[in-house]
């Protein structure tokens, strides 16, 4: 038997499968003694009318508060006996999302309903009911993870957003729920709750379940398009805009610059970061100018603050929007990615020195590095932060030499990082110096530099590789000229 509160109400289920009248009937009660009196009171105005009690996936109490006139919010406790009104920390969980696996177990039924007070109304009548919170529009994959197995029914809203939300809701649990009805009302009732308040009870929602076919994805529904469909919804659709030109849209996924030891990867990132924040070009690359920080894991405080006060001297000095901050390594465990997202809340690009420190477990080991990047994933679409990570490239091996277009090769580590990068660009020497007149190569100068981008999967146009020269006394690599294709074999 499960017996909780909630907007007033005390909600019975009995696992057993048990009448609510035969629970109710030995106590001596009927269902209007679950109504508590003192919340019958009439509210003022803007006065919390309910409050909706969750814990989020890491066990952290959350609540979804309802407002007099209709109005919602959020809020988790501060720790000090008060509340904080925002959701920063939570990892958003189904309502009575701790009762829902042993209804599964069971095969009862799940009603999916759109709205905690709807929810509560289930509850009411002994009928175990679930919904998302914030509403319509609102659903995540997540949820249906926690509804695999479920026999579910789900009732919309009786209205075009209700019914887009349940149609979302029915497609994302596909494949993953045992049994999945969409149950529409008669027209003339707005929700559940209308028809509940209507006379309506638990033995006519059978005869209307049962009168619901089993949901299908249909190929309409799969996304499937013609070619005409398609190409005239792609050039509806606007441009993404690039934070960095050709290299780095923004909300797609990171990018990652990589290269040997001691090659000067750090110059180059903490160049870019310069760059981007003050909106200035990167080489001949345009910039969007936003809130960058740098977050390193290796090297002392020292030696950043040296580095960063030489490029300001050489460059605008250091830019308000640029943040740098150093850190312990952060797994991107539960914890981690917890850390990560209080750290870059608000920031639009962070970059991380180096990636193998964000990772959980093996950096070599392909489950360890797929886990790490899509805990990386989370965090950008908690917090809209683009992430530009500094990676490492594989020892030299003489025997094995990659032709450029093969560079995609040297990165250190499984092939995981590359592919869900968006953009990847290889700091590297060139193979040997420049050729004089008559066709001899001159020494190699050790400041030559070529920068290769060997993934831009957004760029409109081939990006050729760059000749930098850097100078030491700048920290900075500028552009020499155009390689010369020769030298890079």
């Amino acid at each position: 038997m499960s017996v909780k509160e909630a907007d007033g109400k005390i909600l019975l289920h009995c696992f057993a499968g048990c009448e609510l009248e035969n629970i109710l009937k030995p106590m001596g009660l009927e269902p209007k003694d679950l109504f508590l009196d003192n919340r019958q009171a009439k509210l003022e105005s803007g006065e919390i009318e309910a409050i909706y009690h969750y814990t989020d996936a890491n066990g952290k109490p959350y609540e979804v508060v309802r407002t007099r006139p209709k109005g919602f919010y959020q809020r988790q406790p501060d720790g000090k006996g008060g509340y904080i009104n925002s959701l920063k920390g939570i990892v958003p969980t189904l309502y009575h999302q701790s009762d829902l696996p042993t209804v599964i177990i069971n095969n009862d039924t799940i009603f999916l309903v759109e709205g905690e007070k709807d929810c509560d109304n289930l509850w009411g009548f002994g009928l175990v009911a679930t919904t998302n919170p914030m509403g319509a529009g609102k659903w995540r994959d997540s949820y249906s993870e926690a509804l695999h197995g479920a026999n579910l029914v789900i009732i919309p809203d009786n209205d075009a957003p209700g019914r887009d939300h349940a149609n979302h809701i029915a497609k994302s649990c596909y494949g993953k729920a045992a049994k999945i009805r969409l149950l529409e009302l008669p027209v003339k009732y707005a929700d559940i709750s209308d028809w509940l308040d209507k006379g309506n009870r638990p033995e006519d929602l059978e005869r209307l379940i049962d009168d619901s076919p089993d949901y299908e994805l249909q190929p309409a529904q799969m996304g499937i398009k013609s070619a005409q469909e398609f190409i005239a919804e792609q050039k509806n659709k606007p441009k993404v805009p690039f934070l960095i030109d050709q290299i780095f849209p923004d909300g797609k996924d990171p990018i990652i610059i990589c290269g040997r030891p001691q090659i000067g990867k750090r110059n180059l990132s903490l160049y870019m970061a310069f760059q981007l924040a003050d909106g200035y070009p990167i080489f001949d690359f345009k910039t969007q100018a936003c809130k960058v920080a740098y977050l390193f894991m290796e090297g002392g405080p020292q030696q950043i603050m040296d580095r960063v006060e030489k490029l300001a001297r050489h460059l605008r000095g250091i830019p308000h929007n640029l943040y740098i901050q150093p850190s312990d390594p952060l797994p991107l465990n539960p914890k981690g990615q917890d850390i990560l997202t209080a750290l870059v809340d608000g920031i639009k690009v962070c970059f991380i020195d180096s990636l193998k420190y964000l990772i959980p477990g093996d950096y070599m080991k392909p489950s360890d590095a797929l886990k790490g990047m899509t805990a990386l994933a989370e965090v950008e679409r908690k917090t809209g932060c683009r992430f530009v990570l500094i990676g490492h490239i594989r020892k030299p091996d003489r025997k094995r030499v990659s032709d450029p277009v093969d560079y995609w090769t040297e990165l250190k580590g499984p092939t995981e990082y590359l592919e869900i990068c968006n953009s990847a660009l290889m700091l590297s020497r060139p193979r040997h110096g420049d050729k004089d007149s008559n066709g001899r190569f001159l020494l190699l100068d050790e400041n030559i530099k070529i920068l290769y981008f060997i993934k831009a999967r957004d760029s409109d146009r081939e990006l050729k590789p760059l000749k930098l020269k850097f100078y030491r006394d700048e920290l900075l690599l500028k552009p020499t000229i155009e390689v010369d294709q020769d030298s890079l074999l």
